[in-house]
């Protein structure tokens, strides 16, 4: 996919502004996006969104952290397929369960069954930390792995990964500050030469364990990543500058804007906002972390908030985060649509073996010549709505095209339909000329 791998985890009964959200749920085109309950927000973003994988959580009368204990595997998988109504939507099976005996024996019965009905599951979503004994917890959750290999197109494992203080928080051991790991020039730029990510970053243990027996590493989405407390640097953030407020009276470093005043002084002299912090973060580990690994979307927790000891993570009123977002998601597909890398599910490259797990999806049309820096340069007004993607209909369609291949009029349909998106808000008649021409090669196919 060639969307923003940087997306959303969305108290979907909370939104402040369901307009605005959508607005910038569509000018990011994510490849993905999870909805707390609100399933008919989320089944309307997959009708506007056919390309983006939306995954749906069902908090439940009871909460879902312990729904092994609530359900049987049968009755889950019986709920989900009622819930869903044939919705084309993805079930989150279970939010920071204990990486226990127990609960994997119950995930593996709920694969099983599920893989029979045809359910898509995002299986797990483990805190992080989880599990603790990284050398043999997942050799416990080996079956799991297997069905993760054995179901790609209905499985993936979800995990959750946060940073804590600064981006670069559990690399190696020991805090940033001891590392010499806090400003910006000091972050490694080939993370491949770290030991161990033990916050961002430590779903490469289960890569590793899955290359160590042969498995193929299974398909991964942070289904929550961001900024919170991790406990093993606690002493550290203890004697962070602290920002007390949404939520916050106990005043732990906890989401990002607890951070607000310690961010401040760190990186205030760069010219950086709070919130440009917040976006260069998250930015450095997309593209030092995540990018040509198997994980293929990481979602900010949280947009909205269904309780006061979740605002200090809303995002929903940062305007100047989103337009950053925004912009990096749109730069993003410039890239693909200039050959750059934007692979299907991307490349692992983790353990010194690489492995394409998808083709590359390259855009239509020309793209404007690059400056030094690597940057589409715009020079007219034939780009869609920010992107310099330009895009020749008529050639594109004329009689001597007719014998396009199917993979061919499939790759052009997925690059009209990010350039609909792009262009839905500012030009509509420009989107919806797009959307006609997805339907005419639709029919081809």
């Amino acid at each position: 996919m060639v969307g923003s791998r940087i997306s959303l985890n969305v108290h979907g009964q909370n939104v402040p502004d369901t307009h605005y959200f959508l607005e910038h749920l569509t000018k990011l085109q994510p490849d993905a996006v999870l909805i707390l309950d609100a399933a008919g927000l989320a089944r309307d973003i997959k009708k506007t969104l056919p390309n983006t994988l939306v995954i749906h959580r069902s908090w439940g009368s009871k909460g879902d952290d312990n729904i092994h204990e609530q359900l049987s595997p049968k009755d889950w998988v019986a709920q989900k397929k009622k819930e869903l109504d044939g919705a084309d939507l993805w079930c989150y099976t279970t939010n920071e369960p204990q990486f226990s005996d127990v609960v994997l024996k119950w995930h593996v019965e709920v694969m099983e069954l599920a893989a029979k009905e045809g359910l898509k599951l995002v299986v797990g979503n483990w805190a992080v930390g989880n599990p603790t004994d990284v050398d043999n917890d997942w050799k416990r959750a080996h079956r799991v792995l297997e069905l993760l290999a054995e179901h790609r197109d209905t499985m993936i494992l979800g995990l959750h990964e946060y940073a804590c203080g600064v981006i670069t928080s559990g690399f190696i051991g020991g805090t940033p500050e001891e590392r010499g790991l806090i400003m910006p020039d000091t972050w490694p730029q080939d993370v491949s030469k770290i030991g161990a990510m033990w916050h961002c970053g430590r779903f490469n243990f289960a890569v590793k364990y899955c290359q160590s027996v042969g498995l193929r590493p299974p398909r991964i989405i942070l289904t929550e990543h961001g900024f919170d407390d991790v406990s093993d640097i606690k002493s550290w953030t203890n004697k962070l500058a602290k920002t007390t407020t949404f939520g916050n009276q106990g005043g732990n470093i906890r989401g990002w804007k607890t951070l607000e005043n310690q961010w401040n002084a760190w990186f205030s002299s760069l010219g950086w906002s709070f919130q440009r912090a917040y976006f260069e973060q998250l930015k450095y580990a997309d593209q030092k972390i995540y990018q040509g690994s198997v994980v293929e979307a990481q979602l900010i927790f949280s947009w909205g908030h269904s309780s006061d000891i979740w605002a200090q993570f809303d995002i929903a009123e940062a305007k100047e985060l989103h337009g950053l977002l925004e912009a990096y998601a749109r730069e993003a597909r410039v890239s693909a649509g200039a050959g750059g890398a934007a692979s299907v599910e991307g490349i692992s490259t983790v353990g010194g073996s690489t492995e394409r797990i998808g083709p590359p999806v390259r855009g239509v049309g020309s793209v404007k010549p690059v400056d030094q820096n690597g940057a589409a340069t715009k020079t007219d007004d034939t780009s869609t709505g920010g992107s310099e993607v330009v895009f020749n209909a008529g050639a594109m369609l004329a009689p001597e095209n007719e014998a396009f291949s199917a993979q061919e009029i499939q790759t052009l349909i997925t690059a009209l339909r990010v350039a609909a998106g792009v262009a839905h808000l500012s030009e509509p008649a420009k989107a919806a000329e797009f959307e006609r021409l997805i339907q005419v090669l639709q029919r081809r196919l």
